[in-house]
């Protein structure tokens, strides 16, 4: 499981993804994280050994 969201740090409302060891990607909100989703599928449909970075902070 990957989990995406804008508020995965202390008092954040995801935040017990991070305490439960869930994989996740910290995103700046809803858009982003649609994005970031599409992004991921894209990635595994297409199985594309390269992995695409971009500045997210």
């Amino acid at each position: 499981m990957l989990f995406v969201g804008d508020a995965i740090f202390d008092e954040g409302n995801d935040y017990a993804v991070q305490e439960g060891g869930v994989d996740s990607i910290s995103v700046r909100g809803s858009e982003e994280a649609v994005q970031m989703t599409k992004d991921v599928l894209a990635w595994l449909v297409n199985g594309s050994s390269e992995i695409v970075t971009r500045e997210v902070f």
